[in-house]
């Protein structure tokens, strides 16, 4: 929903942290609609440009509940065999775009600070998209 928006009108190294920011924005809002008291995510230390710790502190500050990371220090193979085990890893590989790869900037900021995203942020319609998507979000359950 950010199509045009963050590339437009953002310093290019932060757009996946942008991204991310505004998904942590909205995962958030709809966790405690659902009351849930906490974000989990799948996210390794350093895997990507987007997961060094100054990275992760500025997307987890964008989020209004606290961030579990149960895979933080997993490798891949780790993450993989897990991901078997419980009966995800299928879901995991369907095809499909991610922020990371759509936006994904040619120099990615791999020291971000909360200070220059929030300067970033400034003065764009995040709250208005954000709120748009979340009207338009569809549940459903995946077997497993």
């Amino acid at each position: 929903f950010h199509a045009g928006l963050v590339p437009a009108r953002a310093p290019e190294p932060l757009h996946t942290l942008l991204d991310r920011r505004s998904m942590m924005r909205m995962a958030s809002l709809v966790a405690r609609k659902r009351h849930a008291h906490a974000l989990v995510t799948g996210e390794n230390l350093g895997q990507v440009a987007s997961q060094t710790l100054e990275n992760l502190a500025c997307i987890e500050a964008a989020a209004f509940l606290p961030v579990l990371r149960p895979v933080l220090t997993f490798d891949k193979q780790d993450t993989i065999a897990l991901g078997r085990r419980i009966g995800t890893y299928k879901l995991s590989i369907l095809p499909a775009p991610d922020s990371c790869t759509v936006w994904l900037p040619r120099a990615p900021a791999l020291r971000a600070r909360v200070a220059d995203a929030l300067a970033a942020e400034e003065g764009l319609p995040f709250a208005e998209l954000e709120d748009q998507a979340l009207h338009r979000i569809t549940s459903r359950r995946i077997p497993t």
